[in-house]
Parts: structure tokens; sequence; C-alpha cells
């Protein structure tokens, strides 16, 4: 049991590792110009989106922002083992407000309250219904 344990453990520390330099790669390095700028006001950019009609971005912004950190969540939840709503809620918050300051410190993207919100709102998401389903075993 103790050699599945290994390579159970190793195929997850992995794929989070691939996962973590697919993201920050995503998120600070795959632009090809430089940018900087930012947003306090929330939901402005995306109230922007949804009337200018462009289904694309908004797909894109709104979705793409609330699933792309969920597994990191579950990196969070199952290796290391923080299984409190409000420490995972509150580790979430400043991980996703550090990327967004490293976005606009380094000009490789806009700090935006609303990527902050759906984020951290997805990360929430995740760990509310991974409880659950967690439970249910």
């Amino acid at each position: 049991y103790f050699a599945i344990f290994i390579i159970y453990a190793y195929n997850i520390v992995t794929q989070e590792v691939y996962y973590i330099i697919f993201l920050f790669n995503m998120v600070l390095f795959a632009r090809y110009y430089y940018f900087n700028g930012y947003n306090l006001v929330p939901f402005k950019v995306i109230g922007k989106l949804i009337v200018s009609g462009d289904f694309y971005s908004i797909i894109i912004n709104i979705f793409g922002n609330v699933f792309i950190f969920m597994p990191l969540e579950y990196f969070m939840m199952e290796l290391f083992g923080i299984q409190k709503s409000i420490l995972n809620g509150i580790l979430s918050f400043f991980f996703v407000l550090f990327i967004e300051s490293i976005q606009y410190i380094f000009k490789v993207g806009i700090f935006d309250v609303d990527d902050l919100i759906l984020c951290t709102f997805g990360m929430m998401l995740f760990y509310f219904v991974y409880s659950k389903l967690k439970q249910r075993e």
C-alpha cells in the first residue's frame, strides 16, 4: 500500500507543478506586449463586456477567472490539508491579490478588482462543492 501511496502522491504533485507552471506562464508571461493599469471599481470591466456583446470575451473573462484557480484550491485542500472555510477564503483572496499585484508591478496585466472577485469566488465555489462531495463519501 505504501508504494501505491507514493505513486499517487507523485502524480498529484506532478500535476500541480505542471498546473502552477501553466498558471504562471499564462498570467505573467503569455503577453506579447506590455500594458499596465488598474480597475478598482467592482464589476466595471464585466459590465463593459456585457454591454459590448462580445460573447467570446465575456466567456473568457468571467468563466476563465472563475475556473482558472479551482485546481489550486484542490491543491490547498488536499496537499496542505486546509479545510477551514475562513482560512481557505483568506488564503484564496491573498493568493489572487498577489497574482494581480504582480501583473500590475511587472506591467504584464491590469490589476482588476473584478478578477480578484471572480477568482476568489471560483476558488470558494470549488471549496464548498468539493467539501460537500467529500462528506457524501
